[in-house]
């Protein structure tokens, strides 16, 4: 019975939490996580390099964060290509004037070639959702166009980007 007097008056004897202490370091990294990795023909894991979702390229992020897409055999960049004379220009007009707009099948952030230049859309490019007319066939045709609309003149604006080196291929994913 004192043993369990003591208990209980230990137990309300507990006084309010102190002060948290100082943060200790950092410990050790962990072990990776599971998932799969760009490997080159020694076996090494090529660091930045990930699986695309929509083809059996690679896609390596360079510094500033713009997407590079290469051919896992040869090493070689496999970049969508646009040539501006031979797409159709958009206006907000219904007479094909004022700013030129393009429709570029592209997501933010990811390398294109454009003119033989290699560029890449900033997340924060301006987009037009609805056109009044567009040039094709060498006559304007009045309508209502809707998809998303980049300016002409924004696109040539755009810094030429430079496709991070690689080491030799071929290429192969595996799993970690």
């Amino acid at each position: 019975m004192r043993a369990m007097s003591l208990v209980l008056g230990l137990a309300a004897c507990v006084g309010q939490p102190g002060k948290m202490g100082k943060q200790g370091e950092d410990g050790p990294a962990g072990p990776p996580g599971e998932g799969l990795v760009w490997k080159d023909a020694t076996g090494t894991i090529l660091e930045n390099a990930y699986p695309s979702p929509n083809h059996p390229y690679q896609l390596a992020i360079q510094s500033n964060g713009v997407l590079f897409e290469y051919t896992a055999l040869g090493g070689r960049l496999a970049l969508v290509e646009y040539d501006s004379t031979q797409l159709t220009h958009y206006y907000l007009t219904s007479n094909c004037t004022g700013e030129g707009y393009v429709l570029l099948v592209t997501a933010a952030g990811v390398a294109l070639k454009y003119d033989n230049r290699i560029i890449a859309l900033p997340n924060d490019m301006e987009v037009q959702v609805t056109m009044g007319s567009a040039w094709y066939s060498g006559s304007c045709h009045p309508a209502a166009y809707v998809a998303d609309f980049t300016m002409i003149k924004a696109i040539e604006a755009l810094p030429t980007q430079v496709p991070p080196p690689i080491a030799p291929g071929p290429y192969h994913l595996d799993k970690v």
